[in-house]
């Protein structure tokens, strides 16, 4: 099966192909939906930011002499001590808490985080060009939910306990989470997966066909990496 691409057609138009993002459905277990099959969305970049954060803490802080005598010490570095012993002048405004405490440890590293602005704009077919790719986008970002198991909690319980329930039989049960996405992005690729978080849109003033299709619309996606990247997902590429 061919894949059918909506949106931005990069090969007909003239602009600098890294100006766009190509954003594909990818199944859980290589499993996607039947209408999410062969599918890519492709739209003009106007705006974007990516962010990673590495969290790091001083784990150390606290473990000083300092914090096992913390009275005895506010008592020193403040001067109480040099008003009954002579010698007590001598540690006035000095602590035992070293540098050593103030050592970072690494402790996990958050998904990178996107956020970018995509356009669609109708050149030959507004429903291709804009109505479909944002039906698409929608349709990534959502889920398949069913009725669960709140309402049959008991039956299910006792046909598990007894031995009766199986795999199959409890399938009816589960929904669908949203799918993920790959995504070639400027020219670039993350070698990992995402999840859209967020998708929302907008238009300045109704400009619409006669079918009434969008002649014009910008999306706002917050994507994320499925899982942390990995220092070896990203690709270094150096004219040297």
């Amino acid at each position: 099966m061919a894949i059918k691409n909506y949106g931005w057609d990069i090969n007909k138009v003239k602009f600098n192909q890294h100006l766009f993002a190509s954003i594909k459905p990818y199944g859980y277990n290589d499993i996607l939906p039947e209408d999410l099959r062969e599918v890519t969305v492709t739209g003009k970049v106007l705006s974007d930011d990516e962010s990673l954060s590495a969290s790091w803490e001083s784990a150390l802080e606290g473990s000083s002499v300092d914090n096992s005598l913390s009275t005895t010490s506010a008592l020193m570095q403040t001067g109480v001590y040099s008003r009954l012993f002579e010698v007590g002048q001598k540690y006035v405004g000095k602590t035992l808490i070293s540098e050593h405490e103030s050592l970072q440890v690494f402790r996990g590293v958050e998904p990178l985080t996107l956020n970018v602005t995509l356009e669609f704009v109708a050149l030959e077919d507004a429903f291709l060009e804009v109505e479909l790719p944002i039906q698409y986008l929608y349709k990534m970002a959502t889920p398949l939910l069913n009725d669960g198991i709140t309402e049959s909690v008991l039956t299910v319980a006792k046909n598990f306990m007894s031995g009766s329930a199986t795999v199959k039989s409890l399938e009816k049960y589960f929904g669908d989470v949203p799918n993920m996405v790959t995504l070639d992005y400027l020219g670039k690729r993350f070698v990992s997966k995402y999840v859209i978080e967020s998708i929302s849109t907008s238009r300045d003033e109704m400009k619409l066909t006669k079918e009434g299709y969008s002649i014009r619309r910008e999306v706002n996606l917050s994507l994320k990496s499925y899982r942390a990247i990995n220092r070896d997902d990203i690709i270094v590429k150096a004219n040297v």
